[in-house]
């Protein structure tokens, strides 16, 4: 259940909160199971949040930092986190349906079972990523960096059109 102190300081905009996570470096936020549906997150620093189980559906993340964070079972289905930081951060379970995670930062995250269904994955970073039985159905690899990365391997590879799209084993 979500801290309905840190709640009400995110809720007053990115300046207060950014503001507070300075002031605050060793309060890890609870946001767990709060409704963030369509809220304007960008820029918002988000590292070691814990989010888990959180309405993001359709929320901006662009240019924000989630590193480290608790997204495990979130829904961010249609979330922009274009440019997002989420370097080692936890999404297992996690509906990233219709997202665009361009040119994101996904290295060493956990995205196992996650639901990737039609996502933008173009120019992403998931080196080292934990990506074990993703579904990747439709999604956009092009030029995505897989170096390192731990999946249990595509069914196919469809590269036409210059478009990498990976069907995961369901």
């Amino acid at each position: 259940m979500a801290d309905q102190q840190h709640l009400g300081i995110l809720q007053q905009g990115r300046m207060v909160w950014n503001k507070w996570r300075e002031q605050y470096p060793n309060i890890t936020p609870n946001l767990s199971g709060a409704d963030l549906s369509l809220a304007e997150l960008s820029g918002v620093k988000l590292e070691e949040v814990d989010l888990r189980e959180t309405d993001l559906f359709r929320a901006d993340f662009s240019g924000a930092d989630l590193s480290l964070a608790n997204l495990s079972g979130a829904n961010l289905d249609g979330a922009d986190l274009r440019e997002t930081i989420l370097s080692r951060t936890i999404l297992n379970k996690a509906t990233l349906r219709l997202v665009t995670l361009s040119r994101a930062n996904l290295s060493r995250a956990n995205l196992s079972r996650a639901e990737l269904f039609k996502a933008n994955l173009n120019e992403a970073n998931l080196n080292g990523a934990e990506l074990w039985e993703v579904n990747f159905t439709e999604a956009d690899l092009t030029k995505a960096d897989l170096t390192g990365a731990n999946y249990n391997g595509p069914r196919k590879l469809n590269t036409e059109e210059g478009r990498n799209k990976i069907y995961s084993r369901r």
